[in-house]
């Protein structure tokens, strides 16, 4: 029974994270103002493992765009300062949740406990994304603005009826 409640419990509180996220945005906005209310609300919402993966693609699009040796020279040690410390950070953030879940098996778990180690989590989130922010930034620097706009462009996918 307590095992149930637990459960309950759990998915609650995911049910409820996901209903305070924003909404997405509404049908009749024109799909140039979808893709940018989706692409500046993205990374806040992004999946805690897509961090390394969103600054590694950027990378990549970037060594793809006729650079300067100089521009080169400052994308290369975007891996280095920032991916890699990224990778870590997931993986510590998968020890926190792993953590949790483990203290919310127990029938006995203590609250604060189950706090403290959410608010570690919840500090391993957000160090990522500020990361990501700076990486970012790196590369835009390296590259130049133009250039990263030619990276950063999201193509929609439409539908057969061109929705």
């Amino acid at each position: 029974m307590k095992r149930l409640l637990i459960s309950l419990v759990i998915l609650m509180s995911a049910v409820s994270l996901s209903l305070a996220q924003d909404p997405i945005p509404e049908k009749g906005k024109q799909m140039g103002m979808m893709c940018k209310d989706r692409k500046s609300s993205m990374i806040g919402r992004m999946h805690p493992m897509m961090y390394s993966t969103l600054i590694h693609h950027a990378l990549m699009k970037a060594n793809s765009l006729d650079l300067t040796d100089v521009q080169r020279k400052g994308l290369a040690g975007i891996p280095e300062r920032y991916i890699y410390p990224i990778i870590h950070k997931e993986a510590d953030l998968k020890v926190s949740h792993m953590k949790i879940i483990s203290m919310l098996h127990d029938p006995n778990f203590d609250p604060a406990k189950v706090k403290s180690e959410t608010k570690v989590s919840n500090e391993i989130k957000l160090e990522m994304v500020k990361m990501s922010i700076d990486a970012l930034s790196a590369i835009r620097n390296a590259i130049g603005v133009e250039n990263f706009k030619k990276i950063s462009e999201i193509k929609p996918i439409m539908d057969s009826k061109g929705r």
